[in-house]
């Protein structure tokens, strides 16, 4: 076993702090995710993932994710962590105003403003289409509330 992978090494990549605060990754973490990234024993792990493993010698099954009851995604501490359901996982980032939804997205195309204008248009989806470089499918399932849910219409400002 090299050097780099015993759990000592781990921890000297971790500011490891009192049992109540966060102990945050000191090292790379990705720009679009948040999250750091270690190869460890051959494995690409995710620091809090290989936390939660160290501590408590139980791997999580891969389906699972590990939730930060902190909501700080940088943060290693085990006493912050508890592995749960993608659904569980949805649930906690949409009540905590985690959920990059919208405009918001990093991926997102389109403004609220253009889906009022969709969702309120009397045209024909061919000239929306032209319009907004939008496909057909996307206007389909902006009018009928499919995604984009959070933006309401005009009349419900």
């Amino acid at each position: 076993m090299t050097k780099r992978s015993t759990p000592e090494h781990f921890w000297s990549m971790v500011r490891v702090g009192e049992q109540d605060e966060c102990w945050p990754w000191l090292k790379h973490v990705d720009k679009t995710t948040g999250y750091g990234r270690l190869m460890y024993q051959g494995k690409t792990w995710k620091p809090h993932r290989l936390a939660h493993y160290l501590t408590n010698g139980v791997l999580t099954s891969p389906n699972l994710h590990m939730m930060h009851l902190c909501n700080n995604p940088i943060c290693c501490n085990p006493k912050h962590l508890r592995p749960g359901t993608t659904k569980e996982n949805i649930q906690m980032a949409s009540r905590d105003g985690l959920m990059r939804m919208g405009e918001r997205h990093p991926r997102a195309k389109l403004t609220d403003e253009i889906v009022r204008a969709i969702r309120s248009s009397a045209e024909r989806p061919r000239e929306i289409r032209k319009r907004f470089d939008v496909t057909y499918s996307q206007i389909s399932t902006i009018r009928a509330f499919r995604c984009w849910k959070h933006v309401k219409a005009l009349g419900d400002l």
